[in-house]
């Protein structure tokens, strides 16, 4: 490939790869400088120059399993890990959680174990639960740490003394219909730290703080920091410990090879991702989006977002940090509002929506840094693309091999629903979404009934969409092709319906096998419900037991191939 253009005059380059080697380029006058480069991130300098620039070298599209290759049609489930039980749980969902959730789906023939972001959040402040707003993206959060698989691996007399005085209480925190995320962190990082204080090194700890090298070693800085206290070699270990602890029950969790994992689109603004890497970041201002119907006055997300011109400078580099860290144990990663990649609609500091305007990104060099990283981890990509989609978008996130969204909900057409045999392979179908009601829910209006409860409607506009609810719901059992009205009758219908789609994949919700009427998230609301707390009624090992989630699941496999 052709790197820089003839100059009259002999010119020496210096390329530098990603494990730092370089190597040393004469060229001649009037040549141009070509050379041919294996997949991969490269610096290109010139000897007599400061100024450097970067090269992406990889595949033309992103991973594509074989199954899809063949034209197979998989399914899965998909829910948040927070909400998920299993017996001996310890307050709320975490990682053997997930390694017992994605053995239960692959026993029931899926093949995607969906789970949402397990971003680091906030540990001095358990009150901030949003996993849409964390603190840094490139880390797991200890929360979800399993305090009995990391007793049976590392334990003493006094961790093990420890977590027996807490275990009523934990057990008592697991009853609960919504999670105290401080009383469960509150009892977990005592039995953590004692853990730690007992821990006396292993080979592969050492490797890993190794391998994480100044990213990790700023981010244990920023969390003792963020907690008040004294830096000290041993409490920066500490923060390095809990993160290996993490990765390895990710690990473990990932061996059934089939989690399908989630990335957003931002960080906080005083969180770790921006605190240890502020260069990276254009903090003046908030991504958002413009006016519409919805929203007269635009919305800011409170989500600072990384500067184009410090990616084109860096290679990327704080992107491809992210893409990294979330797809190391994935195998499909959901790219939250991927139309980001392209374009992003900034909104300055203390200005409401309607003030911004849209930035472009490297879009390109954006695509081919997603499909390295993808291709090297064999990791499918699909892409979030709900909402303000550019034209041609979607086109080509085809042509890079990203798959696209089609919720229900939102596939509309007159006042029924857009057919399902008009969705294209290329994408992932499903019910709804962690913003969108429930199906039961939604056939109850039961996010009309949270909307009047919140004041954000009147009783009377209330009692008017609950009407017009009622004529939707009469249009979904018409597209679900069934004369049945009960819940049940339609729960199925609809999956099934749903399943039969051309969509490569299907997902459904957790929440819909166990029959969940209110949301996890009410979108615009931070106290004035309990977003991201509620839990599912039903543990892992039981969740398609109850006949109604054992007849979608079965519809479900009917209608898909293996």
């Amino acid at each position: 490939m052709q790197l820089a253009a003839p100059s009259e005059h002999r010119t020496s380059w210096i390329l530098i790869s990603e494990d730092g080697t370089t190597k040393r380029f004469e060229i001649a006058p009037g040549d141009p400088f070509r050379a041919k480069l294996p997949a991969g991130v490269f610096a290109l300098q010139a000897e007599e120059e400061s100024n450097r620039f970067h090269v992406i070298v990889g595949p033309a599209r992103c991973y594509l399993p074989p199954w899809y290759v063949e034209g197979q049609r998989p399914w899965g489930i998909s829910t948040h890990l927070y909400a998920l039980r299993h017996r001996g749980g310890a307050g709320m969902g975490d990682l053997e959680t997930l390694r017992q959730y994605a053995e239960t789906v692959e026993c029931l023939g899926g093949k995607f174990a969906g789970i949402r972001p397990l971003h680091h959040l906030f540990p001095v402040d358990r009150s901030r639960v949003s996993p849409y707003q964390p603190s840094d993206r490139r880390f797991i959060d200890p929360m979800y740490i399993d305090i009995a698989s990391l007793l049976s691996t590392f334990s003493s007399e006094r961790s093990q003394s420890l977590a027996q005085k807490n275990q009523s209480v934990l057990m008592r925190l697991e009853q609960l219909k919504t999670i105290d995320y401080a009383a469960v962190w509150t009892k977990k990082v005592k039995i953590l730290k004692q853990v730690h204080a007992d821990f006396r090194g292993h080979a592969d700890f050492d490797r890993f703080v190794a391998n994480g090298g100044a990213v990790l070693a700023r981010h244990c800085a920023h969390e003792v920091k963020t907690a008040g206290e004294a830096s000290s070699p041993l409490l920066l270990r500490y923060h390095a410990f809990l993160q290996w602890v993490a990765d390895h029950q990710l690990a473990r969790a990932a061996q059934s090879k089939n989690l399908y994992m989630d990335l957003v689109l931002g960080c906080a603004f005083d969180g770790g991702e921006v605190a240890t890497s502020p260069e990276a970041f254009a903090t003046s201002v908030s991504i958002g989006a413009p006016p519409d119907p919805f929203s007269a006055k635009g919305q800011v997300w409170n989500l600072p977002p990384l500067s184009p011109l410090a990616l084109e400078a860096t290679g990327l580099a704080a992107f491809r940090d992210v893409l990294s860290a979330n797809m190391r144990h994935a195998s499909a990663l959901r790219i939250d509002h991927v139309m980001g990649l392209k374009r992003q609609f900034w909104v300055p500091a203390g200005a409401e929506g309607a003030a911004g305007t849209y930035v472009e990104f490297p879009f390109s060099a954006m695509l081919a840094a997603t499909a390295l990283e993808s291709t090297r981890r064999n990791c499918l990509i699909v892409g979030e693309d709900l909402g303000n989609v550019p034209e041609g978008f979607r086109q080509t996130m085809e042509s890079w091999g990203i798959l696209s969204c089609r919720v229900l909900w939102l596939e509309r057409q007159g006042a029924g629903f857009q057919p399902a045999s008009t969705y294209p392979r290329s994408s992932v179908a499903s019910v709804s979404s962690h913003d969108l009601p429930t199906l039961l829910g939604w056939r109850r209006a039961r996010d009309v009934e949270i909307e009047a409860a919140i004041h954000r409607i009147s009783n009377a506009e209330a009692a008017d969409r609950k009407s017009h609810r009622a004529v939707e719901c009469q249009a979904l059992n018409e597209w679900a092709d069934t004369s049945e009205g009960d819940d049940a009758h339609v729960a199925v219908a609809a999956h099934r319906q749903l399943a039969a789609s051309p969509s490569a994949i299907m997902l459904v919700q957790a929440d819909d096998l166990a029959g969940e009427a209110d949301p996890l998230n009410v979108p615009g609301t931070d106290k004035e419900w309990s977003n991201w707390r509620r839990r599912v009624s039903l543990s892992v090992d039981h969740m398609c037991q109850a006949d109604t989630a054992a007849a979608i699941v079965s519809a479900i496999k009917k209608e898909r191939t293996p």
